[in-house]
């Protein structure tokens, strides 16, 4: 894979994921992290796994992207977390301290 690749990947999956975080009000507990992984074509990505993990606990959390490239992880708890996406011929793209969520 290109580097071209490699960086339309990440950028893709970056505004993915900035659009695709849940703020939730101050009464709940929990939040989630959704979004539709793409390549640098804009091709959906089948099979792609999704590991979000806990900054303050080391918890992790994983899903598969679908045959429509999405992926949900539901019920987080309030917190920072690190969302790693692996894909077979794909460079492994990390996002650190995503979803934020404060009581």
């Amino acid at each position: 894979m290109s580097m071209r690749n490699g960086v339309a990947l990440f950028t893709s999956v970056c505004l993915l994921l900035l659009c695709s975080l849940t703020v939730f009000a101050q009464s709940q507990t929990t939040g989630s992290v959704e979004g539709v992984v793409k390549d640098s074509n804009g091709a959906v990505v089948v099979g792609a796994e999704v590991v979000v993990t806990s900054k303050a606990t080391g918890d992790e959390r994983r899903a598969m992207t679908s045959e429509s490239g999405a992926y949900a992880v539901p019920l987080l708890s309030p917190g920072s977390y690190r969302i790693q996406i692996n894909a077979g011929g794909f460079r492994q793209v990390a996002f650190e301290d995503v979803a934020r969520l404060d009581y």
